[in-house]
């Protein structure tokens, strides 16, 4: 049976990362994070399982960025976040099997609301959905059943990709958001 992974803010090839997340990156130089963090993903997520990546995926030029994301397991799925200008539909349609701004699905009869950007409120929050986002660096919890899944989040562990079961744990007993 395959699993789901998340991540976000994986920023390959950010000289700065490092300096920016000292408490949550690996590697004393970006091209040794670089690969202690394709190790982490590779560590959890199988060839089988499906990888939700949720934006910020690389500072590095467009093929550096594939030769990098050819390299990790899984059936990936990008959310595109701030920092994905040099990806396209087009030219990373062999690598991800779905490409976005914002994604919807349904794991588990849970409904799961995907964005590079946390929201206030998003699309059945206050029907129990939870809402998964990257971006803030671990610097964001909000209200209700909404989780950072980057790289720096609060789930995350060693740098490796948070699994959908942890996610689901987490927010269990978290309030739902109150519609208006």
């Amino acid at each position: 049976m395959s699993e789901i992974y998340f991540t976000s803010d994986t920023h390959f090839h950010h000289k700065r990362i490092i300096e920016f997340c000292p408490n949550t990156r690996l590697g004393s130089t970006i091209e040794e994070h670089d690969q202690l963090l394709i190790e982490a993903i590779n560590r959890v997520v199988t060839p089988k399982d499906t990888l939700y990546m949720l934006g910020d995926i690389s500072w590095s030029k467009v093929d550096r960025t594939k030769e990098i994301l050819s390299q990790l397991n899984g059936h990936k799925n990008l959310i595109l976040g701030n920092h994905d200008h040099q990806i396209s539909q087009e030219g990373f349609s062999k690598i991800f099997e779905h490409i976005s701004h914002y994604r919807e699905v349904k794991i588990d009869k849970t409904d799961v609301i995907m964005c590079h950007y946390p929201m206030v409120e998003w699309n059945k929050g206050h029907h129990g959905s939870v809402m998964l986002h990257g971006h803030c660096h671990g610097s964001y919890v909000g209200a209700g059943k909404i989780v950072d899944v980057g790289v720096d989040g609060i789930l995350t562990k060693n740098m490796e990709p948070v699994h959908w079961e942890t996610i689901a744990e987490y927010v269990k007993n978290r309030e739902v958001i109150k519609h208006h």
